[in-house]
């Protein structure tokens, strides 16, 4: 468990400060490039990465317990959880689970933005 959570940990700080500097550098790209691209970019190579990395586990599953705490909790969670989301909507689909699928998306996207907003207006009401 203590071992896990150390691969864990490292992934995290790694992940986290590759979503810093991926920032950092589309930040100095000209101005007519748009500040979503920085989470676009990360959330493409998060899922590129996850992707590769489920399709590994089934041709090498003994790398569940070193490899996948280390890349796909902790590296690709700081990096983005998007990824994380679009391996519970494969699975599902493989599955082919479609209703749930379509349910779990369409929350998933719909549900976050209502409570964001939500939250960004009540904080805003809080705070004037």
């Amino acid at each position: 468990m203590i071992h896990a959570m150390i691969f864990v940990a490292i992934g995290g700080a790694l992940g986290a400060m590759a979503r810093y500097g991926l920032g950092i550098y589309i930040a100095t790209l000209p101005a007519s490039v748009p500040s979503f691209v920085a989470t676009l970019t990360v959330n493409v190579i998060g899922c590129a990465i996850m992707g590769m990395m489920a399709s590994l586990l089934l041709f090498y599953p003994t790398m569940d317990t070193t490899i996948r705490p280390f890349i796909m909790i902790g590296f690709l969670g700081a990096l983005t959880t998007f990824s994380s989301f679009a391996l519970d909507s494969f699975h599902l689909l493989e599955k082919q689970q479609y209703t749930l699928l379509a349910l779990y998306m369409t929350s998933s996207f719909v549900v976050s933005l209502l409570v964001f907003f939500a939250s960004y207006h009540f904080m805003k009401w809080v705070l004037s």
